[in-house]
């Protein structure tokens, strides 16, 4: 057992949770779980922000975008039990194919974009 686990294990697993310190850590993990879920989406499809750097100095900045978290948000999304109102796997599959390709026509209009204003500056490989 890894090192400052089984404290952890103690107060979590199985029949020997210990009440209190159990309540807390679901009271915990239920105000932390949406706004964890927020940053992720934020990350996944707004992006961030990243300079670039030429010669030591910021020239400009680019639009970076996490596509694992996203496949994380979908996948946990799809594991989620459909229940009444949901829409089906193979629903969420097509909304979701059709959001990625919009997405990464998107993110490619970006980086062309990105590169003409390097070029134009003089500054593309």
């Amino acid at each position: 057992m890894p090192r400052g686990r089984a404290d952890l294990d103690l107060g979590l697993s199985g029949g020997g949770r210990i009440p209190d310190f159990a309540a807390a850590w679901d009271a915990a993990l239920a105000i932390s779980l949406p706004r964890l879920e927020q940053a992720a989406y934020a990350r996944a499809v707004e992006g961030w922000e990243e300079p670039i750097l030429y010669q030591g100095k910021v020239v400009a900045h680019r639009r970076r975008y996490s596509d694992a978290l996203l496949r994380l948000l979908i996948e946990r999304e799809m594991r989620r039990p459909v229940s009444d109102g949901r829409p089906s796997p193979a629903e969420v599959d097509a909304v979701v194919g059709k959001a990625m390709a919009s997405l990464k026509h998107k993110w490619r209009q970006e980086e062309l974009a990105w590169a003409e204003k390097m070029e134009a500056r003089g500054l593309a490989p």
